[in-house]
Formats: C-alpha cells, sequence, structure tokens
C-alpha cells in the first residue's frame, strides 16, 4: 500500500489546491460557479456541452493548482486591499486534494495562478485550510487607507469575522478532513502558505483515505 506522500511523488500532477466559498449551511461552493456544491469530500463535475470531462473542447471540469506557493500567492493577490476584486472574501475557503481519473491543463496560459491549472472530472478534498483571523486590525487600517468604495469598504468591515470560522464545525462534520488556520496577514502570504505545507505534510503520513477522516 502507497502512502499519499508516495502517491504525490509518483503522480504530483494529480494533487493541488482549489479555492471554494462556504455556504450558509456550511456546503462548500465553487468561486466560479456558484451553484456547483461540495456536499461530501468526493466532488464530481459535470458538462453542460456533453463533452466526457475533462475534454479539450471546453473547460467544464474541476479546477486546481499544483504548486503551493503559486496558489497561496494569487490568494494573497485576492486578498490585499490595493488589489482585491469584488471578490467574497470573508468566506473563502482553500482545500488540497487529489484529482481521481484523468487530468489535463487548462486553457488559462498561468498569467493568473501563476501556473497553468489543471482540470479534471473528479477531485477528492482531503485537508481544507481556512483564512486566519490574526490581521484584522491591520486590514482595517490599511482598507481606511487605500478603499474608497462602500463596497470596499463594507468588505473590509466584514472580514472583522470571516464567516467561514463560524461554519468550521459544519465543514469538519460534513468532510471529514483535517482543517488548518493560517494567520494571514496583508502583504504577507508566507502564513498561508506555511498553513498549505504543513497540511500536506500532515497528510503525507497517511496511508489510507480512513487515516485521513481520523485526522479531522
Amino acid at each position: 500500500m502507497s502512502s499519499l506522500s508516495e502517491l504525490r511523488k509518483r503522480h504530483p500532477d494529480n494533487f493541488g489546491w482549489r479555492l471554494w466559498n462556504v455556504w450558509g449551511d456550511g456546503r462548500l461552493y465553487s468561486a466560479y460557479q456558484c451553484d456547483a456544491f461540495a456536499d461530501e469530500p468526493t466532488f464530481t463535475a459535470g458538462c453542460s456541452h456533453g463533452n466526457d470531462v475533462p475534454s479539450d473542447a471546453c473547460a467544464c471540469g474541476v479546477h486546481y493548482v499544483t504548486n503551493t506557493e503559486n496558489f497561496f500567492t494569487t490568494v494573497e493577490y485576492l486578498n490585499n486591499p490595493a488589489t482585491a476584486w469584488d471578490w467574497p472574501l470573508w468566506s473563502q475557503v482553500y482545500t488540497f486534494g487529489a484529482a481521481i481519473g484523468g487530468t489535463t491543463l487548462d486553457f488559462n496560459e498561468g498569467e493568473f495562478w501563476l501556473e497553468r491549472p489543471r482540470r479534471c472530472a473528479t477531485y477528492r478534498i482531503l485537508g481544507i485550510v481556512l483564512p486566519g483571523l490574526s490581521s484584522n486590525s491591520r486590514f482595517k487600517v490599511l482598507s481606511a487607507l487605500v478603499l474608497s468604495s462602500p463596497r470596499q469598504q463594507e468588505l473590509a468591515a466584514r472580514y472583522d469575522l470571516p464567516e467561514v470560522h463560524r461554519h468550521k464545525a459544519h465543514l469538519a462534520e460534513r468532510y471529514g478532513v483535517p482543517i488548518m488556520t493560517g494567520q494571514y496577514s496583508i502583504g504577507d502570504y508566507g502564513n498561508l502558505v506555511h498553513a498549505g505545507r504543513a497540511l500536506e505534510q500532515k497528510l503525507d503520513k497517511c496511508d489510507t483515505l480512513a487515516e485521513v477522516a481520523s485526522l479531522g
């Protein structure tokens, strides 16, 4: 039987990170397709074009980023008040998981995620990283300096208590995987990277999915 660490070494393209949002009932849903819910740890994507997922004919599938540093560098960009999009920052969840079955490179050439993401039909969530709570005061100071629109100020205010932390118990119960909390600091994504690496190291010691669940 192969450990997760050995599987990752043999199949590096089949493991990676995804960005999700959390719904009011504690379910994860796609940050790009709001009606795509992960009701359980294994999430399978469909195709509205009738293609087998993943297909070179369309962009349907479960998208993920294989490199931890590239993923969280982009997360930092999304959460920086000076560059933040109109994005539900308070409800972000980051998952590390395994692509089951075939994978293919995405059409995105990598200008956004700093690498070309991959797509698969089925993605099994193995662990979760939540944004930290330690940077609220710094976020508010920066937001007062650089955020001017009412919508941006609303985002800054709501970041005071990320919604994901209210659902931490629901996430643990529904997905049955270990959950790490990154001490997120605006302008310093290293703490989230550290949380991501710590999660990967924790999972690497597991031989079975039952062992992964026991960490939750």
